[in-house]
């Protein structure tokens, strides 16, 4: 799933992060997988096409690894420099430890085990197109026809520990409303004003996404139809 964090967040409330938590929903996929299970299990029925790439994908960046953490350039990543949004491309490193020779009988000798000179497992990350919006993955319409910037990932604000990583929350970093306002603050992103001119051509945006999601058998009909509806009631550029 694209573009989405640990939880379902709320974009009009930051917590302990430095930007608006990441809203983006997974669960009416869910449901469509779950239909999809049952049909795969029941009457031999193909489930969708997986959409995780595999080593050596062009959607793939790979995390340098350090002593205790890991670094993914910005450049490698195509992350875009997003006026006031940092990024310190800092990802945990995970290390084959050594727990000692009698690990396999389930006997532990070794505790607690120390990462000096042990390997790293090699770790990989979705890379982004140019609005920070990650390439891989089952794109719902919040990441295929987007108001914002969103982040399986955020960083802590500085009173509250930052810039650690903000676990376990995504971010929501909107785009402006009008080329002028995008210009005026230098944010590189398209505004919403450019990528879709009005309320119904975002509209149409979502449900175009929403109908492919369907059609790879992401999204069921009543959902294709919840997102046009509720794409439909929103404020943007109205």
């Amino acid at each position: 799933m694209s573009g989405q964090s640990h939880g379902v967040g709320d974009v009009t409330d930051r917590g302990v992060c430095r930007e608006f938590t990441n809203g983006v929903s997974p669960y009416r996929a869910h449901r469509a997988l779950l239909l999809a299970l049952d049909r795969w299990v029941s009457d031999g029925v193909e489930p969708p096409k997986s959409e995780i790439p595999h080593g050596g994908h062009r959607a793939w960046a790979v995390a340098r690894p350090g002593s205790q953490v890991g670094m993914v350039p910005q450049d490698e990543l195509g992350w875009p420099s997003i006026p006031g949004v940092l990024y310190t491309g800092v990802i945990t490193t995970r290390y084959l430890l050594d727990f000692g020779g009698s690990l396999d009988d389930g006997i532990i000798t070794n505790y607690p085990p120390s990462v000096a000179g042990r390997p790293s497992y090699r770790i990989f990350v979705s890379k982004v197109d140019e609005d920070g919006n990650e390439i891989a993955g089952v794109q719902m319409p919040g990441v295929a026809a987007p108001t914002a910037t969103t982040t399986g990932w955020a960083l802590r604000r500085d009173d509250f520990g930052g810039p650690d990583g903000c676990e376990s929350d995504g971010q929501n970093i909107p785009f402006a409303r009008t080329k002028a306002e995008r210009k005026a603050s230098g944010d590189p992103r398209k505004s919403l004003e450019e990528r879709y001119k009005d309320h119904d051509g975002y509209v149409k945006a979502v449900a175009k996404a929403a109908r492919k999601l369907q059609k790879d058998g992401f999204l069921v009909e009543e959902d294709v139809q919840n997102f046009i509806n509720e794409a439909q009631a929103s404020g943007v550029l109205r």
